[in-house]
């Protein structure tokens, strides 16, 4: 379960799995597959088959903070969903085998929400990696000085690495 689309698809590849926005409407949707958290209604047939599924599975909550909070809080996009979202990932972490929750930043009062929810003894896993070496970010504000900077430094022998959020819109624009 992750919070945005684009990292729906990060984890379509890293994974192997199905991302939900691929698999067709008649489909029932199960746990091999990567969905967005506004999503999970699309789950609720899952969720009520999920006492008939005896296979063990893992939950894995990308930004695990965000979409507890995102799920408890009163945002206009969640309110008519809420109760059937809250009810489906509940029964997920209930019926889980494994949960596994990513963040960078997470409250005790998640950890605590999660833990009574689920039943599940937490382990809470600390990242000490440290940062190397620097790497540069540019960001530009306008397309010609998109185009000047990419230009420069194709013409001065540099590597480019360019992320955009719209690629058909970009490359039009690029």
């Amino acid at each position: 379960v992750v919070s945005r689309i684009s990292l729906a698809s990060v984890h379509e590849i890293a994974f192997g799995v199905s991302n939900y926005k691929k698999i067709g409407k008649d489909v029932i949707h199960g746990p091999d597959e990567v969905i967005c958290i506004d999503s999970l209604l699309k789950l609720a047939q899952f969720a009520e088959l999920t006492d008939t599924i005896n296979r063990p599975f893992v939950l894995l909550l990308d930004e695990f903070n965000s979409l507890i909070m995102h799920t408890l809080n009163p945002l206009p996009n969640m309110s008519q969903k809420r109760f059937v979202i809250y009810d489906v990932l509940v029964k997920l972490l209930r019926k889980a085998t494994i949960v596994i929750g990513l963040d960078a930043d997470i409250s005790r009062g998640t950890l605590q929400f999660i833990k009574d929810i689920s039943g599940l003894p937490l382990t809470l896993y600390l990242n000490t990696f440290v940062k190397k070496r620097d790497i540069p970010v540019n960001f530009w504000r306008s397309l010609p000085e998109i185009r000047n900077d990419l230009l420069q430094k194709m013409l001065a022998g540099e590597k480019v690495f360019v992320v955009s959020d719209d690629k058909e819109t970009y490359l039009k624009s690029i």
